[in-house]
């Protein structure tokens, strides 16, 4: 269910007027900068399932050539790092008192 919902909510709007055969990169950009920003993980999920849908149309014949979605190929190297969007929080260190003996 969430699976769906999350392609409803995002991908919905700017891909379903496409047929599958003419989803492009750019398609799944304008997508994924939604969620980017504020929510990579979010965006890191989407990019995974909107990846599924041409893999399996070109495994039923309904599209040929690349898939658009893929992220090492496509998507990564177009968007920026993940650690430059959302900064790495540290945990603090756990007192040396209060570590089991």
């Amino acid at each position: 269910m969430h699976w769906l919902n999350t392609l409803a909510i995002d991908a919905e709007p700017v891909l379903v007027k496409l047929a599958c055969n003419a989803i492009e990169t750019n398609n799944v950009l304008k997508v994924l900068k939604a969620n980017w920003a504020n929510r990579p993980e979010t965006a890191r999920w989407e990019c995974r399932r909107i990846e599924a849908v041409p893999s399996y149309a070109k495994t039923r014949g309904w599209r040929g050539g690349e898939n658009p979605a893929a992220r090492r190929d496509h998507v990564a190297p177009l968007l920026p790092a993940r650690s430059k969007v959302v900064p790495v929080v540290h945990h603090p260190a756990l007192k040396w008192r209060y570590a089991p003996p």
